[in-house]
């Protein structure tokens, strides 16, 4: 089903439905651009990566969601409902307040306008949003409203001031705050009898302008709440956007970002870190979404009928390919796939693939591990004047080790070596360099040095016993202000302004 502003309306009580009977839902975006012009260090620690696209990215937007429900009918046998959301960010000619500036990428806008991308579509008619940032000031400008003069306390009016109430302190699933009754009257009448007032229009007209500019955040608040399993394939970006936009503006520490993440989708599996490990990278050779969809539909095929009104993507639909709702639909159909093997995939959940050298996931509720780069040595020119050269340091390591790769990084170079030098053997080549222009550390002396943001030192050697929990595998307590202590133990976004309303469920645009 493609949505836009035009018929959102209608089907938002199609799609809460959808959700409900889900037995899991996948997700996939389309940006205005990417990051192909990042020099991207495939030797980036995890804070370092997220530093260089929170920098670079947050200024692109989503133009597309997609999001497929999969309603389990029997093992193997699924109703699926695809729901391609044409969104742009709220504009209004008469208010500058809200005027969005973002970037586009060439490369990005023609591989969209390839594969038939409907721009005119997106901007004409997408579903309107607005950023956190937009709407914290939306509501200061809407609370005077709310209290002009004293008014009769009519019921629309208890409901228009509970609602916005909600708004500022956010209903969450792990929130434990709540907000205590009180004696002192919010409303008092001068005239029991009095009629609505210009204010009170005013107030109720603010109130549904809320209502159509925060229409695509309302899908994903129901998306948060439902607690279903969500599907990504190659998720991390997806993910980068969706806090950017509508739940941002992004934490400076990587942490951090974890801890919001996890606190909207508290379930996410990664397809495409799935096909990278077993058993399910046995049935194929790459992981790719169209090639792992292709794969795993002849080897594991599945059952899937689609309901009256969401026949865009039955087969013969691959027009639609790269489309948002078309490849959420391909992500859900995989994850349905690999589900027929009969391996536990819970306990994959929170795996997210990330594809740095070394280490190619991450999990927003574990420690990040370190990987082991004792074959990597970092070379640096002792004077600014002097030109790195790949022929002479594979020369000066051919006594020792070949070497397997270089990356060049700002105006230096991280050479990978075939195999680790013994501590003896560094020593040794370190001395045979003194006379050289080049200044030589090991990785691990690199990072030392480099070091500046939130990086788990490694654990104490410390006795326990054989029933003690690996400190790893637990999750980390995050200390962030996005964090706050659920009723459960958890740690969930402190949900403060970002939530419009108190419950999506009673929301009928």
């Amino acid at each position: 089903m493609d949505l836009t502003k035009l018929n959102f309306k209608e089907n938002f009580q199609l799609f809460k439905s959808a959700l409900n009977q889900s037995d899991f839902i996948a997700i996939d975006a389309e940006f205005s651009g990417l990051y192909n012009k990042l020099k991207l260090n495939p030797l980036d620690e995890f804070g370092d990566r997220y530093e260089i696209l929170r920098k670079n990215l947050k200024q692109y937007v989503l133009l597309q969601v997609g999001i497929c429900c999969f309603e389990l009918l029997t093992p193997g046998e699924y109703k699926c409902y695809p729901f391609n959301f044409n969104i742009f960010p709220y504009s209004h000619e008469q208010s500058k307040d809200f005027n969005t500036a973002f970037l586009c990428d060439s490369n990005t806008l023609t591989f969209l306008a390839d594969n038939k991308f409907d721009f005119n579509k997106v901007i004409y008619s997408g579903i309107p949003y607005i950023s956190m940032m937009n709407l914290k000031s939306l509501i200061r400008q809407t609370k005077p409203l709310l209290s002009p003069t004293p008014t009769p306390a009519l019921s629309r009016e208890l409901e228009l001031i509970n609602r916005c109430i909600y708004s500022q302190i956010g209903e969450h699933e792990h929130t434990k705050e709540r907000v205590l009754s009180t004696e002192e009257p919010i409303l008092s009448a001068d005239q029991p009898d009095l009629e609505l007032t210009a204010d009170t229009n005013e107030t109720e007209s603010n109130f549904d302008n809320l209502v159509i500019m925060t229409s695509f955040n309302q899908i994903l608040q129901l998306v948060s709440q439902s607690n279903k399993r969500t599907v990504f394939h190659n998720g991390f970006l997806d993910l980068f956007h969706i806090m950017n936009q509508f739940y941002g503006p992004l934490p400076e520490k990587w942490d951090d970002f974890k801890s919001m993440v996890h606190s909207f989708f508290p379930k996410i599996f990664d397809t495409k870190y799935l096909a990278c490990i077993d058993p399910f990278r046995d049935h194929i050779d790459q992981s790719s979404l169209a090639t792992v969809y292709e794969l795993f539909s002849a080897k594991f095929p599945l059952n899937i009928t689609f309901p009256p009104q969401f026949d865009r993507y039955t087969p013969g639909g691959i027009e639609y390919k790269h489309e948002a709702g078309y490849d959420a639909m391909m992500t859900g159909h995989i994850f349905g796939s690999m589900l027929l093997l009969g391996v536990k995939i819970d306990k994959f959940v929170n795996e997210i693939f990330l594809g740095m050298q070394g280490v190619f996931h991450f999990s927003p509720t574990k420690r990040d591990i370190r990987p082991q780069r004792d074959n990597v040595l970092h070379f640096s020119t002792k004077s600014p004047r002097d030109k790195i050269s790949k022929e002479e340091i594979t020369d000066l390591l051919s006594p020792f080790t070949r070497v397997n790769n270089f990356w060049y990084h700002n105006n230096s170079v991280f050479v990978m070596l075939q195999k680790s030098l013994r501590k003896v053997d560094l020593l040794n080549f370190r001395t045979s360099c003194v006379h050289t222009k080049y200044h030589i550390m090991s990785y691990e002396e690199y990072y030392n040095a480099k070091r500046k943001i939130g990086y788990y030192e490694p654990e104490p050697n410390t006795k326990r016993n054989k029933n003690s929990v690996n400190k790893q595998q637990q999750t980390p307590k995050f200390h962030s202000k996005y964090s706050v202590e659920s009723s459960n133990g958890n740690k969930s976004v402190n949900t403060d302004t970002q939530t419009v309303f108190p419950n999506v469920d009673d929301w009928d645009p």
